[in-house]
């Protein structure tokens, strides 16, 4: 896996909507920035994306000393999911192919994702 372009640009958005999630001050803001332009500025030629994804998220987690920047986000959706779980089941159980469907509600499900 290797490191194209338009990777770093994301990378930055990652870190920006990270620090804003945590409700900081936009000086912490711009802090976590600075430190995010850095870290990229020097990236180690064998770092992969998810690497990089993994330090962006661990020096916002440091600048602004929050745990989980996406907490509050998958809290909301993890109640989502387990309100709605009975019917996900019952589709599941009522299908032709409970497998199949059973995947495709899995996949749906992993393609939520708010950050390391």
């Amino acid at each position: 896996m290797r490191i194209y372009l338009d990777c770093y640009p994301c990378f930055m958005r990652q870190a920006l909507s990270a620090a804003r999630r945590s409700n900081v001050s936009e000086e912490q803001q711009y802090l976590v920035m600075k430190q995010a332009l850095s870290y990229l500025r020097d990236i180690p030629p064998h770092a992969t994306p998810p690497d990089i994804a993994y330090r962006i998220h661990q020096l916002v987690r440091e600048a602004i000393t929050v745990d989980d920047p996406y907490k509050t986000a998958k809290e909301y959706s993890t109640k989502i999911a387990l309100d709605i779980y009975p019917r996900l089941k019952e589709i599941v159980g009522d299908s032709d192919n409970p497998l199949d469907t059973a995947i495709r509600i899995s996949i749906a499900g992993n393609i939520i994702d708010f950050g390391f």
